[in-house]
């Protein structure tokens, strides 16, 4: 092995990661004073020397998403989703963005990869609904919507028909019920859970 040209090329390599994390750092900083356009300009750059780290192209999506460049976001957060693929705000992100584009299908894979990661996330269950909703699959909604209940059993349904007729037709009010009494045996004093109850029954 020649060692010089070893010790050079390494040097090179570290010398680009220090550049680049310092355009990724100066980026945090814009993003931090809501400078989205400077900011996108920084994580650009930090990708143009190290295009492994997957923050840069999370924290780029970020950047183009509250620029509502929602197609350019889409892709930073894929390329981020492939260097990184265990973290839930990227899919999370990915999702919001994708229902955004109305690309229900890929909005539904990104949040269930999300909920995959962590399951309890009740916003993310909640987009997951909606976008179901949107593809017409409404046992899948259903079974959503009684995953919802146990994470927020005080949650306002009862401006939600939608949430009621989807258990309904699905015949999946019983299972509701006995979430909701779950629920009261935990919490007998929540005024808004003895409602959703209600409603249970009265359907």
């Amino acid at each position: 092995m020649n060692w010089e040209i070893f010790y050079k090329s390494a040097s090179n390599g570290l010398r680009l990661l220090e550049i680049a994390l310092a355009h990724h750092e100066l980026g945090d900083i814009l993003q931090k004073r809501k400078q989205w356009s400077e900011a996108v300009h920084c994580y650009q750059q930090a990708i143009q020397h190290d295009n492994q780290f997957s923050w840069s192209f999370h924290n780029l999506g970020d950047a183009l998403k509250e620029l509502e460049q929602w197609h350019e976001a889409a892709d930073a957060y894929h390329q981020a989703a492939e260097r990184n693929p265990d973290f839930f705000a990227t899919h999370s992100h990915l999702a919001d963005v994708l229902m955004r584009l109305q690309d229900w299908q890929g909005a539904v894979a990104a949040y269930r990869q999300a909920l995959r990661l962590n399951p309890q996330h009740f916003e993310s269950l909640y987009n997951l609904a909606a976008s179901l909703e949107q593809l017409g699959d409404r046992p899948a909604v259903a079974e959503t919507y009684l995953k919802l209940i146990p994470l927020k059993p005080d949650f306002p349904w009862y401006y939600y028909s939608f949430f009621w007729k989807t258990l309904q037709a699905e015949e999946r009010l019983t299972e509701a019920e006995a979430a909701y009494k779950q629920a009261l045996s935990l919490d007998s004093n929540n005024i808004e859970i003895y409602i959703n109850l209600g409603d249970t029954l009265s359907l």
